[in-house]
């Protein structure tokens, strides 16, 4: 399922996005995983072997022009995630 592809994660460095992040890094092997958070102080918590497939946004889910950085990145109009799964709790 994500295999070779390119996922955003919103709020990845919480629980619930661990626990969704571990099996997927794991497990399903994809390019690259773009984890998209407010707190900095949880990047170091992930594996060594998996720390080369992510790639950390600090930036606030509640800020559209954050979230639509870290979705469209290049700033070309085409989107560059294959995959973008919103954990964070917070209301848009």
């Amino acid at each position: 399922m994500f295999q070779g592809r390119t996922i955003l994660v919103t709020d990845g460095t919480g629980s619930i996005g661990h626990d969704f992040l571990k099996p997927v890094l794991t497990r399903n092997h994809p390019a690259r995983v773009i984890v998209f958070s407010r707190d900095e102080m949880q990047h170091d918590m992930w594996p060594a072997d998996q720390v080369h497939l992510l790639a950390f946004v600090i930036g606030d889910v509640r800020d559209r022009h954050h979230v639509a950085q870290a979705m469209w990145g290049d700033h070309s109009g085409r989107r560059n995630r294959n995959r973008c799964y919103r954990l964070a709790g917070h209301r848009l």
